[in-house]
């Protein structure tokens, strides 16, 4: 087996703590510690905290693909989209409140850009709203980019709603049943 990346060790031992301890109570010193590096090796990889924050996106797209499986075994295309975008949500609410308050605000605060690397695939979400609206199991006939864009923006609304109100309500279902109300399934 390979051994793993300075860089790795340090965003894996850095989300372990983030999940454990909360995202605000973690220091660089803690994560360099916990990695058995340097503060110059984490300075190396990482400009900030926020800058290893923002590297999870990352492997948003990595995730997505792995997701394709699971996905084709699904009988419709209608739910094969809406099974990407609840696994996506299961993967934040997994996370936690405190990672994904501070996935939001790294966001706001302009050290990262949470949407553009958070962005469904197009190449897999595009094609799946464009199939559903030919077969009309999608009343919205937005362009399908426009739509998917106006789902994300609509699921991240969802995501800022429920860090603001400390996870008080059930985020995949309230996003699920926004999701719905815009695509207008016909089903």
């Amino acid at each position: 087996m390979e051994k793993a990346s300075a860089k790795t060790v340090l965003f894996d031992k850095a989300m372990e703590l983030f999940r454990s301890d909360g995202y605000d109570n973690v220091t660089i010193q803690q994560i360099c510690r916990k990695s058995n590096v340097t503060r110059n090796a984490f300075y190396y990889y990482f400009d900030s905290k926020e800058g290893l924050l923002s590297s999870y996106f990352e492997n948003i797209p990595r995730f997505t693909e792995t997701l394709l499986a699971d996905v084709l075994a699904l009988p419709c295309d209608w739910e094969k989209l809406r099974y990407i975008i609840e696994a996506h949500l299961k993967l934040a609410e997994s996370e936690g409140l405190s990672v994904c308050r501070a996935f939001v605000k790294v966001s706001m605060d302009g050290n990262g850009d949470l949407l553009a690397k958070y962005y469904v695939s197009e190449n897999v979400t595009i094609p799946l709203v464009r199939s559903c609206q030919n077969s009309g199991a999608i009343g919205n006939m937005t362009e399908p980019g426009s739509l998917v864009y106006l789902a994300t923006r609509l699921l991240l609304g969802v995501l800022v709603t429920w860090c603001c109100k400390n996870g008080e309500f059930d985020l995949i279902a309230v996003s699920m049943e926004a999701f719905r109300s815009l695509m207008q399934p016909v089903l």
